[in-house]
């Protein structure tokens, strides 16, 4: 709120230039708040200006709204209007009214209205005075809205006068005055109030953290501590300087005091007397004001004087010395005395004089018990006799007859049929099981038997088998080799019946033959293993079902094939090649897919012979014939297979 506050004081400083005779606003804008004083502000209406002003406001139509905001200098304001040049038709009047509105929301009038549903409109040369019919807040902004009777080009001149109270936001120079050094308890809470005149709102922060804007500020502890709390006035045009305070926060107190006395006596504590043991708690205000207790814990060194030291026993013809006295006949007796903290202390005891002792004994035991006689360990049967010194330093004599009888453990295992039990000690047991069952001996000592018992119920047994077919199983003395579902009874062990069923299943062994080929360079792969060359192979493998597999492989390792392929042409000619027509010279690699599927290789080799003209004359006789390219001619004529001949025949 404080940056909110600080953004409106500049726009408002800038405002503050703002000259008498401006424009009016024809809408609610915070942002154009006058912050001097508008005693004296004169203006007029500019044609066509219109805005919207409260639902409320005293016009019977809303024709050229217009606003100007002002700060309250005081709680109550009379502004005088003066219209003057009023202009337009049907005789124009300004209507007026002061309207509160905070962020320019839920605007309401909140003085008397000038205006035509008043039948009071401000006609030019004559004067009204609006004046709040409510307090105001010094430093707060309100509005002065005003109207035309009619649109325009009504409009009239007018001015302001202030003639109660003031306006123009207050100067805030000096800081608010908080109460100084508050103390309270951290269950408390304070008010603190600032009174800075021209501030209508203050920043609270707390360890300069902002918690409040508001009049006034309710500190409520979170913890125990010292806290700084500052508050920043301000209204709509000014923020003052800050003032602060420190409050310290307290806690009640709780302290525990023991008061220790003597029982027959009396304790005491900040002047009381305490007579009797127990708590008291005391209640009161520590240095910072906080509600604290003092817990006391009154406590008696001796709450019980009375100490009874039991029986004690002395042999004949010595003494028993206490407290500086001497005793030497049973009796009970009482010695008073003082403890170490001067305390009353009763002492009673019984005192038991001894003759010699002589003991009988007389034991029976079971077995692995023992028997402590003075320092022995006895554990076998027999009359033992021992001489001790009594605790009181008498003589004692023991005789001890002393009887070990045995304790029994037994392990007993047992086997029953379905529909069977054993009897043992009275019980019966007829499940499978491990029982300890514990009996007494004729002497009265322990016996325990571990019986494990197994229950042997018709035993039903099905299982599947597998086996390869040059291999056999066993089923009780038959030996199978074929598939089948395969069934026998038997007595078992401990001779109950007993059903065996087997699901046989025989798998075959495998023999297959593969002829297969490749080209050069390949390998052929089976079950990992890679084969380059040409023969015959046998692999020994397991099948599916771990039974032998034997293939045999007939490989053939094609030769790449290879052919030169060399052609002559003459100059012109053309020759047809892979569907291709060649015409110049060539050497050239083809690779073809053979036949048998492997590549094929043939080089061609294509050049190309120059084509000659060769004219020969020759004369011959009629009826000769000259050889010429292989043939005889004689006729005349020319020849021209390859060369040219003229031939002339003489008659």
């Amino acid at each position: 709120m404080l940056r909110i506050a600080l953004g409106l004081i500049l726009i408002s400083t800038v405002f503050s230039d703002w000259a008498m005779g401006q424009s009016l606003k024809g809408n609610c804008d915070i942002n154009c708040i006058y912050c001097e004083d508008i005693d004296g502000f004169s203006t007029a209406y500019e044609n066509g200006q219109a805005g919207t002003g409260p639902s409320d406001f005293c016009t019977l139509n809303q024709h050229q709204v217009t606003w100007i905001g002002f700060v309250a200098g005081s709680t109550d304001l009379c502004i005088q209007v003066d219209v003057t040049d009023c202009s337009g038709g049907n005789n124009p009047r300004l209507e007026i009214g002061i309207v509160e509105a905070n962020d320019c929301s839920n605007a309401s009038v909140i003085s008397n209205c000038y205006g035509g549903s008043n039948r009071n409109a401000i006609r030019e040369g004559r004067s009204g005075v609006v004046t709040a019919d409510k307090e105001l807040v010094i430093g707060k902004y309100y509005f002065l809205v005003f109207d035309m009777t009619g649109f325009a080009p009504n409009a009239c001149a007018f001015s302001l006068s202030v003639i109660c109270g003031s306006t123009g936001a207050p100067v805030l120079d000096t800081p608010p005055v908080l109460e100084e050094d508050v103390q309270i308890c951290d269950y408390e809470s304070y008010n603190f109030q600032a009174d800075v005149f021209g501030a209508c709102d203050y920043l609270w922060e707390l360890d300069d953290v902002e918690v409040a804007n508001s009049l006034d500020y309710t500190f409520e502890p979170t913890n125990v501590g010292i806290y700084t709390l500052c508050a920043t006035p301000f209204n709509f045009c000014e923020v003052g300087p800050k003032g602060c305070t420190t409050i310290k926060v307290g806690e009640p107190t709780e302290e525990y005091v023991d008061l220790l006395a003597c029982k027959e006596d009396c304790t005491e504590y900040n002047g009381i007397t305490y007579c009797d043991e127990g708590i008291v708690e005391l209640d009161y205000e520590n240095y910072l004001g906080c509600d604290s207790t003092i817990i006391l814990n009154v406590l008696w060194h001796n709450p019980d004087p009375y100490n009874y030291l039991g029986e004690i026993q002395l042999c004949a013809g010595e003494e028993y010395e206490i407290n500086g006295e001497s005793f030497d006949r049973e009796g009970t007796y009482e010695v008073y005395n003082e403890d170490i903290y001067g305390c009353d202390e009763i002492t009673e005891f019984d005192l038991i004089v001894l003759d010699s002792i002589k003991t009988e004994i007389n034991k029976s035991l079971c077995a692995p018990e023992f028997y402590i006689l003075g320092t022995d360990t006895l554990r076998d049967s027999g009359t033992f006799i021992k001489k001790f010194v009594s605790d009181q330093g008498c003589d004692s004599l023991v005789r001890a007859e002393l009887i070990f009888n045995p304790s029994y453990e037994i392990p007993l295992q047992e086997i029953i049929c379905n529909g069977q039990d054993v009897t043992i000690g009275g019980r019966s047991f007829n499940r499978t099981g491990l029982y300890t069952i514990e009996l007494k001996s004729r002497a009265g000592c322990d016996s325990i038997i571990f019986l494990d018992l197994l229950q042997s119920d018709t035993i039903y047994r099905y299982y599947s088998q597998q086996i390869c077919d040059d291999n056999f199983y066993t089923f009780g003395d038959t030996t199978l080799r074929t598939s089948g579902v395969y069934r026998r009874s038997y007595l078992s062990a401990v001779g109950c019946d007993s059903i065996e069923v087997v699901d046989l299943e025989v798998y075959p062994t495998h023999e297959s033959y593969l002829q297969e080929s490749i080209c050069t360079g390949e390998g052929y792969e089976i079950n990992g293993e890679i084969f380059s060359t040409s023969g015959l192979f046998q692999l020994e493998l397991l099948s599916r079902e771990n039974c032998d597999s034997i293939i045999t492989l007939d490989l053939i390792v094609i030769e790449h094939q290879e052919e030169y392929l060399q052609l002559e042409l003459c100059q012109g000619d053309s020759i047809e090649f892979n569907q291709v027509y060649y015409s110049e010279a060539l050497s050239e690699i083809f690779t073809f897919d053979a036949a048998n599927g492997c590549d094929s290789t043939i080089i061609f080799d294509l050049s190309i012979t120059d084509s000659y003209d060769i004219s020969l004359s020759e004369t011959i006789c009629s009826g000769d014939s000259i050889l010429f390219d292989n043939g005889y001619v004689k006729d005349r004529g020319i020849t021209n297979p390859y060369s040219v001949l003229q031939v002339d025949v003489i008659a």
